[in-house]
């Protein structure tokens, strides 16, 4: 049996009604239907770490999601990424680690 790729959600959060995090759950059960990834979603990791989101210190939070990049094969763009600082880093990183990325 082969071991499942990983890949990361990236999208942005900021300035979105809920941070936009309906967007990463509708995109982590898209690519669970697909049945080859190993799911990095960063608003999951929000939702288990921060009782208030609005507590988010969101250096913290783009360290932890870079380290997470740096264990992904892929990575997974939503809509209205090229608006997010956060993204666009994330984007960058992918990118130099010649990852697999596909835009929604």
């Amino acid at each position: 049996m082969c071991s499942k790729l990983k890949i990361y959600i990236a999208g942005p959060m900021r300035n979105y009604p809920d941070n936009n995090y309906p967007a990463f759950y509708e995109a982590e059960k898209f690519l669970e239907g697909k049945k080859v990834w190993d799911i990095v979603n960063p608003a999951r990791m929000d939702d288990e770490l921060y009782a208030d989101v609005s507590s988010i210190d969101y250096k913290e939070a783009l360290k932890r999601d870079l380290d997470e990049v740096f264990k992904c094969d892929a990575m997974y763009m939503l809509r209205g990424w090229e608006s997010s600082q956060g993204a666009i880093v994330e984007h960058a990183l992918a990118v130099y680690l010649n990852l697999y990325i596909n835009y929604q």
